[in-house]
């Protein structure tokens, strides 16, 4: 059988493999530790195959997909990805047209995530009902190390969501009250 090379990284950002050509690239997602594929004309369609390459990949520690248009459904795969993973650590999602619903669908994996260090959702039309799906999950996230929001529509309540959070993970070294006790108090906030 012949030996499989495997690369620490590539960058294929800002070419035009569209759908086709991440349908294509979705079977060798395993093969790379660092991936950039953003800005590559990808639609729906084309970033559900890709993401399904991440299912079960036990390589890949960061993929930014960047510029590229997600629906929810297709952020809802990647959010079944996030629960599962337990390698990838940085995912670059700015300009991707997620949207409140998006970030929802993307929130219910990255809850369960247990490796993921670095997300960045910048220019995404997130508002304050995505931050207020982003802190329910950062609730329960213990990884999560970094989280860019830049260019968005939060508002100074949902800024204020976030403040909240960070002050009592600093008080109570994490949630005390439970993630339900703490999304009923988010979401007064708004």
């Amino acid at each position: 059988m012949p030996q499989v090379m495997r690369h620490k990284k590539i960058n294929f950002s800002k070419n035009r493999f569209g759908n086709q050509g991440a349908s294509l690239l979705a079977g060798y997602t395993g093969q790379f530790q660092e991936m950039n594929v953003g800005n590559n004309q990808m639609g729906p369609d084309g970033l559900m195959a890709l993401i399904g390459g991440l299912m079960g990949n036990p390589t890949t520690t960061s993929i930014d997909l960047s510029g590229n248009v997600m629906n929810p459904a297709a952020a809802a795969m990647l959010g079944k990805v996030l629960a599962s993973n337990h390698v990838l650590e940085t995912l670059v999602l700015n300009n991707c047209e997620l949207g409140n619903a998006g970030v929802i669908a993307l929130c219910n994996g990255l809850s369960m995530n247990r490796s993921l260090k670095n997300l960045s959702l910048e220019s995404n039309n997130i508002s304050d009902a995505g931050a207020l799906a982003l802190s329910k999950a950062l609730s329960v996230n213990q990884t999560l190390q970094s989280l860019d929001l830049d260019n968005n529509k939060i508002s100074p309540a949902g800024g204020g969501i976030f403040a909240s959070l960070f002050v009592k993970t600093q008080m109570g070294g994490g949630t005390p009250q439970g993630p339900s006790s703490w999304a009923r108090h988010a979401a007064s906030l708004l």
